[in-house]
């Protein structure tokens, strides 16, 4: 009887750990609007993009809407 318990908490790990990984990653939601956005060597540029993807992409989003111009 303990042998079986110890099988099947066994199995019951082994398929939750590819969940684990999975589980980390974010799901972005797929909306997208115009946005300026910083990239990491300091330009700027109008991006049809979200907060989410901008951070996936290493971007930083300065606001909404296209970059203005100075």
């Amino acid at each position: 009887m303990r042998r079986n318990f110890l099988a099947a908490a066994a199995l019951a790990a082994a398929s939750l750990a590819p969940m684990k990984g999975y589980a980390q990653e974010r799901v972005c939601p797929q909306f997208l609007a115009q946005y300026c956005v910083e990239r990491d060597d300091g330009a700027k540029e109008t991006r049809m993009t979200n907060p989410c993807f901008a951070e996936r992409d290493h971007v930083k989003v300065v606001h909404p809407g296209p970059c203005k111009k100075d």
